[in-house]
């Protein structure tokens, strides 16, 4: 996937991607559950009750009760990156019963830990899912596949993806389970780093395991050649030291690598 003008990639000209305030904070993490979930007919109807939110999107008169509390959406397209251009046709999946049970597989196998309770993956047609995006302060755009919320620990995580490939489908929502993993970041460029070094022990994960039947179409370890992310350059260049994804992805969120310090240290040589 590509955008009209390469300095927009990920819905935002900065490279960041994301939408609305940037006083906001968002981003899902894996806490306590301490919302209520609802949904029924996803081709119709798509509602989500939460103890900080409520959002009623229908295809016909949709209607938004606008979230309360400060939140930020991260919207990332990474399939350009780790899916095989010559990849075999996968199906489309349409609801997220189908593809659950290989996202709980990842990520067990990925992290060691049980798939948390209070992190839901929906899946909507484009309909329904344009106007959840919105109804969130997305800007609309035909390129934005799937977004996360991050309640910080007040609340259910969630995240929304678009009916897609199952190859597709599996890297989106790795993307955006690595930015729900802990609390949002302060810099938007580790932010962005810390999903994308989840997202590459993920893809390894899935290629090694060849989990939904998708190793074919996986390439884990993308060349940084003609790649125009600080942030994913970032986590190439911490691989390419010996450093595991998965580290890479701790280091980060503990604050023990950080895109800042890397810019300071190359301003004072």
């Amino acid at each position: 996937m590509s955008y009209s003008n390469p300095g927009c990639r990920y819905g935002k000209c900065s490279g960041s991607g994301y939408f609305g305030s940037m006083n906001t904070r968002y981003s899902d993490s894996l806490y306590e559950n301490t919302a209520k979930y609802q949904l029924s007919d996803l081709e119709k109807t798509a509602k989500y009750t939460t103890t900080h939110a409520s959002i009623s999107a229908q295809e016909s008169h949709p209607q938004y009760m606008h979230l309360k509390g400060n939140y930020k959406l991260h919207s990332r397209e990474p399939e350009e990156l780790f899916l095989n251009p010559n990849r075999p046709v996968t199906e489309i999946v349409t609801n997220e019963d189908k593809i659950i049970p290989y996202v709980k597989e990842t990520f067990e196998k990925t992290t060691g830990k049980t798939f948390p309770k209070n992190l839901k993956v929906v899946i909507l047609n484009e309909k329904a899912f344009d106007e959840v995006h919105q109804g969130h302060k997305g800007v609309h755009s035909q390129f934005v596949k799937g977004f996360a919320i991050n309640r910080n620990g007040k609340g259910l995580n969630e995240i929304f993806v678009k009916q897609n490939h199952i190859d597709s489908l599996m890297i989106t929502i790795g993307h955006e389970i690595g930015h729900v993993m802990s609390y949002t970041l302060p810099d938007e460029r580790d932010e962005e780093a810390k999903a994308f070094a989840f997202s590459m022990a993920w893809m390894k994960t899935i290629k090694e395991n060849n989990i939904a039947g998708i190793s074919s179409s996986i390439n884990p370890r993308p060349a940084k050649n003609g790649i125009h992310d600080v942030a994913f350059e970032f986590v190439l260049e911490e691989s390419e030291k010996g450093v595991s994804a998965m580290e890479i992805f701790k280091k980060i969120c503990k604050g023990e690598l950080s895109i800042q310090n890397k810019l300071e240290l190359v301003l004072i040589e």
